[in-house]
C-alpha cells in the first residue's frame, strides 16, 4: 500500500469534495472549486496537493503560491480565506502532504509556508492564533 502525493487534476474534484466532507475538520474552504478562483480572480498559481493510497485520496492540502510586494513571497493554504491547511485520513498521509509543501516551498522560492488551520501544527512548526 503505497502513499502518493501529486498535484491535483480537474478529474479528481469529485473524489476531493467527497474526501472534504468527509474528513474531520474538512471546510467549505477545503472545496476544489476554491482552485480555479485564485488564478482567475487573483492571477495566483494554485498547487493543489492530494495523498492517496492504491488509488483512494488519504488527504488534501490546497496551497497557493502567492507573491506580491503587499503579501510577500509565500506558499499559503489558503489565502484570503480563514481555513484550509491540510486535511489527513492518518499521520502518513498528513506527513506526507506536509513534506510535499516544504518541497514545494523550496521549489517555488517562497520565503515561507503558511497553514490556515485549527490543527495542531507539526512539532517544530511555528504555530499562533489569531
Amino acid at each position: 500500500m503505497t502513499l502518493n502525493v501529486r498535484p491535483m487534476t480537474e478529474a479528481d474534484a469529485p473524489a476531493w469534495d467527497r474526501f472534504v466532507l468527509s474528513a474531520e475538520g474538512g471546510s467549505f474552504f477545503h472545496l476544489s472549486g476554491w482552485r480555479g478562483i485564485f488564478p482567475a480572480a487573483f492571477g495566483l498559481t494554485s498547487h493543489y496537493l492530494v495523498a492517496e493510497r492504491d488509488g483512494a485520496i488519504t488527504g488534501v492540502l490546497p496551497l497557493v503560491h502567492q507573491k506580491s510586494r503587499l503579501f510577500g513571497n509565500a506558499l499559503i493554504a489558503a489565502p484570503f480565506l480563514v481555513e484550509g491547511g491540510p486535511l489527513a485520513a492518518d499521520a502518513d498521509a498528513r506527513q506526507a502532504l506536509d513534506d510535499a509543501a516544504l518541497a514545494l516551498k523550496q521549489k517555488t522560492g517562497a520565503a515561507y509556508l503558511e497553514f490556515r488551520s485549527r490543527t495542531a501544527a507539526p512539532p517544530g512548526w511555528q504555530s499562533r492564533k489569531g
